[in-house]
């Protein structure tokens, strides 16, 4: 299902895409240019999507891995695609392309069948028809690129030893599950989070608790021999309250020396969203790993599964 924009503050790339997201960078700049490649990538696949009938969710960049270059959730509710590699350059045009290709065959062909393959192929010479009419996309994708300098983005030619396993990581008929986060560990020292954030309004007259608000030892007022113990609550003096006041004194300096022995608890990792009281400061995003990219695509049971192999997407792309 395709959402309905309203008040848009820039231009959509494809009606047919919901949401379009980058993965974060170590600048601004870097997400950015993923996000607009990205949204060229959707562009381009425009006809391609109308014509096809096909509607995708979330469109995201994956991080570069060993075992894929693409993957399909449930169908087209979420495509992910990788665009970088290892050493952060970015992927060849025409390999992100086929993959991308794939992924959208994933839509209507939840496996690697005889008639996955044809669609895919059906996709790939459409998108080249599109390129060689010197489409790219509608309005200012129409020239086919980048706005500020008119230059195109093109990836550098990936070398045999840097392809991954797979093509795609499995047309899966599931949702994406969450992902899996892990809380941080608490700041030490003063915090902006916690705690009454203005100062307290004090009526004139009142007490003034401040430590250092005034100057000198000062005295007080029952500091005399004559007067010590008065003006404070009175205490029993029988042997069995002095030996519970003492009790409890030992009870409280053995806590305080438990408590600073014992470590920090380590963050549970757990699968789910943020709660209302946790921020993105709090909560970190724990990456996937291989393992869990292998045992994903054991749960697709693809048997037409195959391996990737260097100029592979280039037969399809070619």
């Amino acid at each position: 299902m395709v959402h309905l924009r309203l008040n848009e503050t820039e231009a959509n790339p494809n009606p047919h895409i919901n949401f379009i997201t980058a993965l974060p960078a170590s600048t601004s700049a870097e997400t950015e240019s993923a996000r607009q490649l990205l949204r060229a990538l959707a562009a381009q696949v425009k006809p391609v999507m109308k014509a096809h009938g096909f509607v995708v969710n979330s469109f995201e960049e994956y991080e570069n891995n060993k075992v894929f270059w693409g993957r399909n959730w449930n169908a087209g509710e979420t495509v992910e695609l990788v665009l970088r590699r290892a050493d952060g350059s970015w992927l060849p045009h025409g390999h992100v392309m086929s993959t991308l290709c794939h992924e959208l065959a994933h839509i209507r062909h939840m496996n690697h069948s005889s008639d996955f393959q044809k669609l895919w192929r059906q996709l790939n010479a459409e998108v080249r028809g599109l390129q060689a009419k010197g489409y790219f996309g509608d309005g200012l994708w129409s020239a086919g690129t980048r706005l500020k300098d008119s230059q195109r983005v093109e990836g550098l030619s990936e070398e045999a030893g840097e392809f991954p396993e797979y093509i795609c990581g499995g047309a899966q008929t599931t949702s994406r599950p969450s992902r899996r986060r892990r809380r941080r560990q608490p700041r030490t020292g003063a915090s902006s989070r916690t705690g009454a954030q203005t100062t307290k309004r004090r009526k004139a007259g009142s007490r003034v608790t401040g430590a250092n608000v005034f100057n000198g030892s000062g005295q007080a007022l029952d500091s005399g021999p004559e007067d010590k113990g008065k003006g404070f609550r009175k205490q029993a003096g029988s042997k069995r309250a002095r030996e519970e006041r003492a009790a409890a004194v030992e009870k409280r300096l053995a806590a305080l020396a438990g408590k600073a022995k014992a470590p920090a608890p380590a963050g549970p990792s757990y699968n789910g969203s943020t709660t209302e009281s946790e921020t993105d400061d709090e909560v970190e995003i724990v990456p996937e790993t291989d393992a869990e990219r292998h045992r994903a695509l054991a749960d697709a049971k693809d048997d037409g599964q195959t391996k990737l192999r260097p100029g592979m997407l280039d037969d399809f792309w070619g």
